[in-house]
């Protein structure tokens, strides 16, 4: 993808004259007072946005690496 970066977990991509979060930003906005939240709040959209147990799953490795919301399992 030739618009890509890729930086730590705040990878994006753009077209034309918008970007578009695909990292840990895109994945954790949506919290009450997360940014892509606000963002809607303030457009007037609602969506219905629910937790995600297991938020971000890396794969590619010999073992998948994920990211969970409940730092018990997290940290397991």
């Amino acid at each position: 993808m030739e618009n890509a970066i890729i930086r730590g977990c705040a990878g994006k991509f753009s077209k034309d004259l918008f970007s578009f979060p695909v990292g840990a930003t895109f994945g954790m906005g949506f919290e009450e007072e997360g940014i892509h939240n606000k963002i809607l709040r303030y457009l007037g959209i609602n969506v219905n946005i629910f937790p995600l147990s297991e938020e971000i799953r890396i794969t590619g490795f010999s073992t998948p690496l994920s990211i969970f919301q409940n730092r018990t399992n997290h940290l397991k």
